[in-house]
């Protein structure tokens, strides 16, 4: 045990040395950039509160800088969930204020959302693409430079041109249609069929597919790049198909058994692994070899 005087001597001695100077508020998402920083995305006081912000660190484990803590009046982000770098560009979905914004390291650039939106430090000046967004997640960049949102409670996936371009979404329209071409007309709702999608969380771009996690119908969807799913990952409520890797036929049901999933939440692909963050059954799920030849793994309708 150590005194009071101690303490305070001794914690503002750290201080001062390793310049400690950043308390992490709700923690939403890590991403590591190909330098293998870390970028910790922060929601802050959460519920539109606050004090949002990403914080990047160091190989070395410093604190390289902060992203947003300035922003709205020096409030800070508002429910910032995800985190993406490409070419230095830095994307943050700003979840609790429906669109996503761009650093060029921790210097603001411009956003993505709705042009109605505005706020003390964005303008319909430095609006990069005006699209109607609803508690946006993931933002991921292919290498061709095509960026794809997961616009979570619209219940679709987006696709933009990297010049800005609205090429189109996927999901489930109104008229009970599936999207699948990445068209742009239509209204998308929420739907359980192949195609159609309830709260997307994450996406991961390899190869010339797109693995999506289908957060409210428990599942993790594999789509290719023209817009089309392929099939699924989970329990599914026909027993006949329980003994596939993947499905295209029948409904996914939220499990706890080895195979299910119980609302999936982030997704992240190591080498030749799949690490599902399995929110609801407080699990990890590892899944190793995804990219064998699906046709193998589902029945063939």
């Amino acid at each position: 045990e150590i005194s009071f005087f101690e303490k305070f001597f001794f914690f503002s001695f750290l201080k001062n040395i390793f310049k400690i100077r950043s308390n992490i508020l709700k923690p939403h998402d890590i991403y590591f950039d190909e330098k293998n920083c870390m970028y910790i995305s922060q929601m802050g006081f959460g519920n539109k509160k606050g004090h949002g912000k990403v914080t990047v660190i160091s190989t070395n484990k410093n604190i390289k800088y902060e992203i947003g803590l300035s922003e709205n009046n020096h409030v800070g982000l508002i429910d910032p969930v995800m985190t993406f770098v490409n070419k230095n560009i830095t994307y943050v979905s700003e979840n609790g204020a429906n669109k996503i914004l761009r650093y060029n390291k921790k210097k603001f650039k411009d956003w993505i959302g709705n042009k109605k939106y505005k706020n003390s430090f964005i303008s319909k000046n430095n609006l990069f693409i005006n699209i109607n967004l609803n508690k946006p997640h993931a933002v991921k960049v292919s290498r061709s430079g095509d960026i794809f949102i997961a616009d979570t409670k619209n219940h679709r996936i987006c696709k933009f041109s990297k010049n800005g371009v609205f090429v189109g979404w996927i999901g489930k329209r109104s008229d009970g249609t599936i999207n699948n071409n990445w068209s742009i007309k239509g209204k998308s709702i929420a739907g359980f069929e192949l195609g159609a999608f309830n709260r997307p969380i994450d996406i991961i771009l390899k190869n010339f597919e797109i693995y999506i996690s289908d957060c409210f119908n428990n599942r993790i969807v594999k789509v290719s790049l023209n817009g089309k799913s392929i099939c699924w990952f989970g329990q599914t409520s026909n027993n006949k198909n329980n003994n596939y890797i993947w499905n295209n036929t029948g409904k996914s049901i939220s499990s706890n058994s080895l195979k299910g999933l119980n609302n999936p939440y982030s997704i992240k692909l190591v080498k030749d692994r799949l690490y599902i963050a399995d929110k609801q059954n407080f699990r990890i799920k590892i899944i190793k070899n995804i990219n064998q030849n699906f046709k193998r793994d589902i029945k063939e309708n």
